[in-house]
């Protein structure tokens, strides 16, 4: 089974992941982590940056656990263009009360080049009475703007020094730290770009810890404990994921979980904090100001496949084979190209990410119901529907990734597998930002042009979502087991074709795909030959089979509605199997390749 790039920046628009006295010291180990093979299951994923050759010089010694985290946040935010999301979660169940903290903050420039936003979203829930609200604050030309949605309380200021801005959206995250005190155990791991570091906090912490939650929430701790018949620490600690090369810090978690019998009743206590970073972020400059960052024009240009589709009748539409991710080569594309879109009436996409994008900040009710499609629909875990063991393996993956929270357990198999194919292109120089749909739809909406989604947001969502439960272990499966090497390299091979745009080895390039040798089948263990087959089936109606029947005939009504549409799918749906070129052609239309000048 080849996994293809599809349903992952759908994914990332949509699944915002939000939930509604120390020892004489810790026992330290120390140990790398070899890239995947094909004979293992266990979860070696981590995404490993691609093995390179041997060199002659030493690898530096790993470094000692608080030597790596120290500065390390610091060391994430010098480059001045990032962005961050942190959330803080109680879960005071004995209470009544649940609050959350979220805070993600879009950061590019420095100095008096400075812009930036801060967004903090704040819920409470104490004895079912909710409060929630979001302030937003942004600072761009030379203006800090300040706006809170539940009270519409706002205001202005022209006169701020950006360089203390900055250092004020930053104030929250002044106290990210381990608690080394009460560390019993802590590994690194050394992951080829990455170092990992596991840490746990000793049972005998209880009451330091516990008093840290009680006073957080405003309850006693000493009355609780009279209150309860029993309490435990059940589980404490967290782990780092460092930048090798650089020292910065990507992903931080810290969770401790404390569970109480009260009235017969096992209650659990939960205070999780996660943080991601992203140093060197495109998207932060988007986020601030609504329109595409600055991208330095490449020596290279791309010529893509694109053709002129007309009619007996004067019929006429444009038809580009797109990919999903891409560089700096996406941002320009030939002239040709761009004047029949801007001469378009409408650009017609899988899926218009943008609105979507907008939708999930503006309509509450929207977002639940898109989140609604990561989660089993019984309120079941993943635990329910996959092995045991696959989960274990899958749980240490993604906390390799920077991905892991406790409550991710109640998403589906699929999501868990597409957030693992996307924390490889972290790895990689492609990314999801200059997928060539991103940034036409962006033009588009520059423009003010209609964009048309092919496939309603909802049916787009369910690629790959909405498969059986030994599909999803099998995606999650292959996840685990795949080399980021072969992975990566696929991808680059991928986006080198769509960028030399040779019609004839795009064609023989899906073909190979399609001829792929039985005997070179992957089969994992615990599935059968015959399961396989029925799996790889299901597999490819639901990313190709069913969708390009139902886009040829969207074709075919824009030629028919004397309309000129910028007809914009993935590269496979226009030259791969029952594709859209052959299916046009085959209706009577005649098909034509542009020719691009040099």
């Amino acid at each position: 089974m080849k996994k293809t790039i599809c349903i992952v920046l759908v994914l990332a628009i949509c699944l915002s992941v939000t939930a509604c006295g120390g020892k004489a010291g810790p026992a330290v180990t120390t140990e790398t982590t070899a890239a995947p093979s094909e004979s293992t299951t266990e979860a070696t994923f981590a995404p490993t940056e691609p093995a390179t050759e041997p060199s002659e010089e030493t690898e530096p010694p790993i470094p000692e656990p608080e030597e790596l985290v120290a500065g390390a946040l610091a060391k994430a935010l010098e480059s001045h263009t990032y962005s961050y999301y942190s959330d803080t979660l109680y879960l005071a169940y004995l209470a009544g009360y649940v609050a959350e903290v979220s805070n993600s903050l879009y950061s590019y420039g420095h100095g008096a080049d400075y812009i930036g936003k801060l967004e903090q979203n704040i819920t409470e829930n104490t004895g079912g009475e909710i409060t929630e609200f979001t302030v937003t604050e942004t600072y761009k030309d030379g203006l800090y703007t300040y706006f809170r949605d539940d009270t519409e309380e706002s205001y202005e200021d022209d006169s701020l020094d950006p360089a203390n801005l900055e250092k004020s959206f930053l104030k929250e995250l002044d106290d990210l730290t381990v608690r080394w005190e009460y560390v019993s155990d802590v590994t690194v791991e050394d992951l080829g770009s990455r170092y990992y570091m596991a840490f746990t906090y000793g049972e005998d912490a209880y009451t330091k810890l516990a008093d840290f939650f009680c006073d957080a929430v405003g309850i006693n701790r000493k009355a609780v404990d009279v209150l309860t018949e029993s309490h435990a620490l059940t589980s404490a600690g967290g782990y780092a994921l460092v930048d090798k090369a650089t020292g910065a810090l990507l992903a931080f978690n810290e969770n401790i979980t404390f569970e109480y019998a009260y009235e017969g009743e096992t209650i659990p206590q939960i205070y999780d904090f996660f943080l991601q970073v992203e140093p060197d972020s495109y998207s932060a400059y988007k986020e601030i100001t609504d329109t595409d960052g600055p991208v330095a024009e490449p020596e290279e240009k791309a010529t893509p496949v694109f053709y002129h589709v007309t009619g007996q009748s004067g019929q006429e539409m444009w038809l580009l084979g797109t990919i999903h991710i891409g560089d700096e080569r996406t941002s320009y594309l030939p002239e040709e190209l761009y004047q029949a879109f801007d001469n378009a009436d409408a650009l017609a996409v899988e899926v218009d990410t943008e609105r979507m994008s907008r939708l999930m900040d503006e309509d509450e009710e929207f977002a639940d119901e898109m989140r609604g499609n990561f989660y089993y629909e019984d309120g079941s875990e993943i635990t329910d529907h996959i092995e045991e063991s696959v989960y274990e393996d899958a749980v240490e993956a993604m906390k390799r990734a920077g991905l892991y929270r406790f409550y991710l357990d109640s998403l589906t198999a699929a999501v868990w597998s597409s957030e693992l194919d996307n924390s490889l292109m972290d790895l990689c120089e492609l990314k999801y930002d200059f997928g060539v749909d991103s940034r036409l739809i962006s033009r588009a909406y520059a423009q003010e042009k209609e964009v048309i989604s092919l496939e309603a947001f909802e049916d787009h969502l369910a690629i790959g979502l909405g498969c059986s439960d030994r599909l999803q272990q099998l995606l999650l499966i292959s996840s685990l087991e795949q080399d980021p090497v072969e992975y990566l390299d696929s991808c680059l091979e991928m986006f080198e074709i769509w960028c030399r745009g040779d019609e004839a080895e795009i064609i023989a390039y899906f073909q190979e795909e399609d001829q792929e040798d039985p005997e070179d089948e992957w089969i994992p263990e615990g599935y059968t030959e015959e399961e396989m087959e029925t799996l790889n089936q299901e597999y490819d109606t639901y990313m190709i089979g069913d969708r390009n029947p139902l886009m040829l005939q969207k074709a075919i009504d824009f030629l028919e509605s004397g309309r000129v549409i910028f007809y914009c799918v993935g590269l496979a749906h226009v030259l791969g199997d029952q594709n859209l070129v052959d299916g046009l052609r085959e209706a009577g239309y005649t098909v034509e390749l542009v020719e691009f000048s040099r």
